[in-house]
């Protein structure tokens, strides 16, 4: 019969290890003219051997000593998870391509993680004790794995294996009731010379700050005329972020490219003997680490700048705007905007477009219907004031949420400038959604009105004369318009 692999387990781990005990109750135990072997079922039965006959193994005598159980023996996993069984080298290398007939080395082993092992099967493989197998085939035994049990309880085995692992090459695993750690001796990456950078990135912090703060003081003008685009505190504020960013940027990998000139100056001072130039790394973990932190150190100062800059855009107002509350279903307040008189004729023609773009309710916040721009006397000024209006249903759409929507200009205490006025009639839908729901349908609406600061001449001026189209110059009596 033919065998793959002979097994040598040490019969002492028979008494420690109640897996092994189920492979082979009475491992090496009892009296034996040669040295033991245990065969898989199948071959004993192909052999016709009886317990206590001698058995040839490459022309060394054995003594048969019974068979063992091959499903037990297959079920056995080492601490990391492997099998106890031995390896399948043939089959490993041919599945990545080698030749099956090659001569195998332990060099083309040596980086593959255990998983990527074919492994023996139980019913081609013997056992027997591993002091015999290293009495009879010294030159050809293969350690596959070593199991150490502590003598007593006594032994700290968390410490033995980290000693253990200093000496040896590959993983320790070690086995405690919190469970199996693994072990490797490896290098450890170590910084020092923290605390002598510490007082220059300050300053260099400081520098930053000094000249961020004087540089709301000599922009205030351009702080309070991004306000009056419509610029919140927060964009404000992010502006003076985003010009950090760029110093940090620039200080960091100028920094970086500045120093690898000035090595290129040591190094040829160097070589004219001049001087004996420091040797320098820098593509080191060291170096990385310094542009980085250089780049937090301004990020981290400009936060208070940045702070001061956005409370300057709006001083004393509330940093975000915040809708009023109802009075029942009625609910009118003064948009967060100014506009002059010219520019308001095209913004209502601009928003119905907007609203005309919405007619169908699958699409964004909210969707309109009867859209209508009109213009109708005002009351306090004697003047004509004109708006839009319409019929809005607000998302999310199965609450059926629905309004009123009504939008004009009024005269604002600076001549000229007109501040714009919203009023919303609630339908359908309960008053609490429908606030939540007009909070995003504010803030869309907003965004159309920044959008309008942005468009070119030629686009304002095309709306306005849209507007005075549909309204007609000389109408004074309430008409409307539909978009």
């Amino acid at each position: 019969a033919s065998l793959r692999a002979v097994m040598g387990l040490d019969e002492g781990e028979f008494d420690r290890s109640e897996g092994l005990k189920r492979v082979v109750p009475e491992f090496g135990r009892g009296e034996f003219r040669h040295p033991p072997i245990y065969l898989p079922s199948l071959i004993a039965d192909v052999l016709e051997a009886e317990v206590g006959e001698e058995l040839l193994l490459n022309g060394h005598s054995l003594t048969f000593a019974g068979t063992f159980d091959g499903n037990a023996l297959q079920s056995l996993n080492t601490l990391d998870g492997l099998r106890v069984l031995p390896p399948d080298f043939q089959s490993t290398m041919s599945r990545r391509g080698a030749s099956p007939q090659a001569a195998a080395s332990a060099s083309m082993f040596e980086d593959m993680s255990g998983g990527s092992f074919e492994w023996l099967s139980p019913d081609v493989i013997a056992l027997a004790r591993l002091s015999d197998l290293d009495e009879l085939f010294p030159k050809v035994n293969i350690v596959n794995f070593v199991t150490m049990y502590p003598k007593n309880d006594n032994v700290d085995i968390n410490v033995a294996a980290r000693s253990l692992s200093q000496v040896f090459r590959g993983a320790v695993l070690v086995k405690t009731p919190e469970g199996t750690r693994r072990m490797f001796f490896t290098k450890a990456i170590e910084g020092s010379g923290f605390a002598d950078v510490i007082v220059p990135l300050l300053l260099g912090g400081l520098i930053i700050f000094s000249s961020l703060m004087g540089s709301i003081v000599d922009r205030e003008r351009e702080i309070f005329t991004y306000s009056a685009l419509g610029l919140s505190p927060p964009n404000v504020g992010a502006l003076f972020f985003a010009e950090s960013a760029v110093y940090s940027v620039i200080g960091g990998m100028g920094g970086y490219l500045i120093s690898q000139l000035v090595a290129k100056v040591f190094s040829a001072l160097g070589r004219m003997g001049v001087i004996t130039p420091p040797e320098m790394n820098f593509s080191s973990l060291a170096s990385v680490s310094t542009i980085l932190i250089v780049m937090a150190v301004v990020m981290l100062s400009t936060i208070f700048p940045a702070l001061r800059a956005s409370r300057s855009a709006n001083p004393g107002v509330s940093r975000k705007w915040k809708m009023p509350s109802p009075e029942g279903d009625n609910l009118k307040f003064v948009f967060p905007f100014t506009v002059s008189e010219v520019d308001f004729a095209g913004i209502l023609s601009f928003i119905g477009e907007h609203f005309a773009n919405h007619s169908d309710a699958t699409l964004g916040e909210f969707a309109a219907k009867n859209v209508n721009l009109f213009k109708e006397p005002d009351t306090q000024s004697g003047k004509d004031s004109i708006g839009i209006e319409a019929d809005i249903s607000l998302a999310p759409f199965d609450l059926g949420i629905f309004q009123k929507f009504k939008m004009y200009s009024s005269e604002f205490e600076i001549a000229g400038i007109n501040e714009v006025v919203v009023e919303l009639q609630r339908v359908g839908g309960t008053p609490a959604s429908w606030i939540r729901s007009n909070r995003n349908f504010a803030a869309e609406l907003r965004q159309q009105f920044l959008l309008w600061r942005s468009l070119p001449i030629a686009t304002i001026e095309h709306y306005r004369n849209e507007t005075r189209m549909k309204l007609g110059t000389g109408q004074a009596e309430r008409g409307s318009g539909e978009i």
